[in-house]
């Protein structure tokens, strides 16, 4: 038994008696490595991909705050309305000038007639003006003049706005919207006018509803361009002041004829200062309606929706 194990030893192989150890090469090492992590995320995308197509992603919540450069991306890409050129506008500002000329024309009636009484041209008899044939003719330049400036200012203003404001909204005014209430109004008053020929004594309600359908056509074109104004991004608040004031100073008026005989001479006068004071106030609002609508349209433009300019800031400092 001694004498066989050496020779089992001695018949034995090499490597069997002495195992070689395998070297260890670092460049393969790291091949390996890179190969099984290029295969992990491999493996990991296309598993990834199979769960987005089988399910749709979440919708995000409503607190999620997205970076600057998407939310300008996103304004960029947007649809945008086509810019319209400032030559393509009818100007506004004479007509507005006109208008406003008219109103404190008749604004500045009273201060005529007391000028006048202090000439000598309209005495005061039985408390009323007498005023002569020169005052007379005075009288009429202010009356008619202010009212055709008022209405030709208006006319202007009304189809020049009416054609500046299509370029801004789809729905906003008729420019022939002015036009067609000056003809309602004037065939109502040549109506009235020669109403006695069928009604003979009864013309009062003619005329009457005349002037009703006509107070009616004024405040329905306040209201008109209001809606315009507010269609375009214009503040409403002057063409609403333009329509509760008369109203209101109507009631008022009502309220203090009937205390007007139980006051004194001092208290009408008081009273008739402040009328034409609200009568001034009444002409600015209207200027300002006027004013604001034509800015809206021509002039500077707001920040809106459809306003890039800072997502174009965002964007180049990117």
């Amino acid at each position: 038994m001694a004498e066989s194990m050496p020779d089992v030893m001695a018949t034995a192989p090499p490597d069997a008696r002495h195992p070689v150890r395998p070297t260890w090469n670092p460049a393969e090492e790291a091949r390996r490595r890179a190969e099984l992590e290029r295969a992990a995320v491999e493996q990991l995308e296309n598993s990834k991909g199979r769960k987005a197509r089988k399910a749709a992603p979440p919708p995000a919540a409503p607190t999620t705050v997205l970076p600057i450069s998407r939310i300008a991306r996103a304004t960029l890409e947007a649809p945008v309305q086509p810019e319209v050129e400032p030559g393509n506008f009818h100007s506004t500002v004479i007509a507005r000038a006109i208008c406003i000329t008219g109103f404190f024309l008749w604004f500045s009636f009273p201060a005529v007639v007391l000028l006048l009484n202090h000439y000598g041209h309209a005495d005061l008899v039985s408390g009323k003006f007498e005023p002569d044939l020169q005052a007379r003719r005075m009288i009429a330049v202010v009356v008619v003049g202010g009212a055709l400036c008022m209405l030709l200012g208006w006319l202007w203003w009304g189809i020049a706005t009416a054609l500046n404001a299509a370029q801004r909204a789809r729905w906003a005014v008729s420019p022939w919207y002015v036009p067609l209430t000056y003809f309602a109004v004037a065939a109502m008053a040549v109506g009235a006018g020669i109403s006695q020929r069928w009604l003979g004594d009864n013309d009062i309600y003619a005329k009457a509803c005349a002037l009703a359908l006509a107070v009616l056509l004024y405040f329905n074109t306040l209201a008109t361009y209001r809606s315009a104004a507010q269609a375009v991004g214009a503040p409403t608040k002057y063409f609403t002041r333009l329509i509760i004031v008369p109203w209101l100073a109507v009631a008022l008026a009502g309220v203090f004829a009937f205390f007007a005989r139980f006051v004194e001479g001092q208290v009408l006068l008081g009273a008739f200062v402040f009328g034409q004071l609200v009568q001034g106030l009444y002409g600015l609002t209207m200027y300002q309606a006027m004013a604001s609508m034509d800015r809206a349209i021509v002039g500077t433009r707001m920040m809106r929706q459809d306003d890039q300019d800072f997502a174009k800031f965002l964007k180049r400092g990117q």
